[in-house]
């Protein structure tokens, strides 16, 4: 349904004059993309790639391959369609190469799970009863992987390739060379991939056995987490959040098993101190944790690769939604400080405890997190942290009724 409002304003905002969709700027007046035509078509395409792209993981963590790669295509139309929009947006009176640069990048991340995991299972092209065209960007997407011979790519690989070298053009002309040695280097992996498929050589794929956190229900979390903020941090950064998040899953699991926390007899400065040589220790991480990190938004507890973490230690509020809403915003501003989209915010509970404790899974939190200036719409880069909750002073079996 996204997609089909999308593509009926699509219709409109082609039909409509120039002098329709012009933006009188007024001095003083604040303007927002989503609050004009161009924006709100942006904005369906938006909510429509993070349904297909959750979908296409509950596919894959089922082990429904066959399914979960046609909902990764149709995330990477729908990103591929912002990337379009964007660009025709002519009106919109600030820059917009830079939307249209992540649009792309994003579009080739998802058609590269979706060619890898097609070509997993032996479709290697998209076949009728499969995959077809998203409906709300046909002729668009159609143009865009028209080949020589006038035929559209129909390898999501190839598809990727092809959204890689769009990104990596549009941040040429923005100066930004990471994310072109990013681009380069993914064209590389993608063509080196299509050529394992084609020779029949094995793909490079993380095995399954291989765990990041030591506990499986962490590996899953960490899974499901990195998936999701992929889209809000820089492909550069993607190592150190990933690194990051793996150890301090781990750090709550041997927690929640050791019962380390027991009472209410610990204060944030223990709390840090503990999480801190945990931290250190880890082989991927080492001096790379650095401990009252002062920027200009105040200090970060512990910056780790460069990703702000913030440690609070949880006495009163039994429900973690109300925790995490009392500490959010703080840890939000020493990520925003550090020119980050998310940060993490870890909470020591130590509440009293009548009950048994959730599975820790229920313990793993995407929040997003209300900014100043930004109350009357959408934001373009959403703020965003992840709340861990680890759990302390557990109760003792025999205890609970």
């Amino acid at each position: 349904m996204l997609g089909l409002a999308a593509r009926e304003y699509f219709r409109v905002f082609e039909l409509s004059e120039e002098r329709e969709l012009r933006i009188d700027m007024k001095p003083g007046e604040v303007y927002f993309l989503d609050e004009t035509l161009g924006g709100t078509i942006i904005s369906l395409y938006r909510s429509a790639a993070s349904l297909f792209n959750d979908l296409g993981i509950e596919l894959e963590e089922a082990g429904k391959n066959s399914q979960a790669y046609v909902f990764y295509g149709y995330t990477g139309d729908a990103y591929l369609s912002i990337a379009f929009i964007h660009g025709k947006n002519k009106n919109w009176p600030f820059g917009t190469v830079g939307d249209q640069a992540e649009s792309c990048l994003c579009a080739a991340e998802a058609y590269k799970k979706s060619g890898t995991l097609s070509q997993r299972i032996g479709v290697s092209k998209i076949v009728a009863h499969a995959r077809l065209e998203w409906k709300h960007a046909q002729r668009d997407i159609y143009n865009f992987f028209k080949d020589n011979n006038g035929y559209s790519v129909s390898n999501d690989l190839e598809r990727a390739i092809l959204a890689y070298k769009r990104a990596e053009e549009l941040y040429e002309k923005l100066g930004m060379k990471n994310q072109v040695e990013y681009c380069s280097r993914m064209i590389k992996k993608v063509k080196d991939d299509i050529e394992e498929f084609n020779t029949g050589k094995p793909v490079r794929l993380i095995p399954m056995e291989t765990s990041l956190t030591a506990f499986p229900w962490a590996d899953q979390e960490h899974s499901k987490i990195m998936n999701i903020v992929s889209q809000f941090i820089f492909p550069d950064d993607f190592v150190n959040y990933r690194d990051t998040l793996a150890s301090l899953l781990n750090y709550m699991g041997q927690k929640l098993t050791d019962n380390f926390f027991k009472g209410q007899d610990y204060s944030e400065t223990e709390f840090h101190k503990d999480l801190s040589r945990h931290l250190k220790r880890d082989a991927s991480i080492g001096i790379n944790a650095l401990n009252e990190v002062y920027t200009g938004a105040g200090r970060v507890d512990i910056l780790v690769k460069g990703v702000p973490v913030e440690l609070k230690v949880e006495k009163a509020a039994t429900d973690p939604m109300e925790a995490i809403k009392k500490h959010q915003s703080q840890a939000c501003q020493y990520a925003s400080s550090q020119g980050k989209h998310v940060g993490i915010l870890c909470i020591l509970d130590l509440t009293e405890k009548d009950k048994p404790i959730p599975p820790p899974s229920n313990d793993v939190h995407i929040v997003k997190v209300p900014v100043h200036g930004f109350e009357r719409g959408q934001i373009r880069h959403p703020a965003v942290i992840i709340a861990l909750i680890v759990r302390g002073n557990l109760p003792a079996p025999s205890s609970l009724m």
